[in-house]
């Protein structure tokens, strides 16, 4: 079993970003790498390890997966402003000490 957080210094495929349709004024936000993420000056929030079904599923390699998103807030959700939450994942074998 792979114990080790996947490399996310590699470069991924694609960037993203999304608004839900609910909302105009929330955009969320993804880089190609972590380093690009990490220009963003604003303070980082890391949140938990958490089991994660869609990864799981997508790997289909017989271990259950978990992921924590590392996110940067851009605004402040004022009712005339966009607010911009960039966000980077981190993936890993569910239980593995990284």
């Amino acid at each position: 079993m792979n114990a080790e957080i996947l490399d996310t210094t590699k470069e991924r495929r694609s960037s993203w970003c999304g608004s839900p349709m609910d909302s105009g004024r929330i955009v969320y936000a993804g880089f190609a790498t972590k380093a690009e993420f990490d220009l963003l000056s604003s303070a980082e929030r890391v949140g938990e390890w958490a089991a994660c079904k869609t990864t799981t599923l997508l790997r289909n390699d017989g271990n259950q997966w978990e992921r924590r998103c590392h996110s940067k807030v851009v605004g402040s959700y004022g009712a005339d402003e966009v607010t911009v939450i960039f966000q980077w994942w981190d993936e890993r074998v569910a239980g593995s000490e990284a």
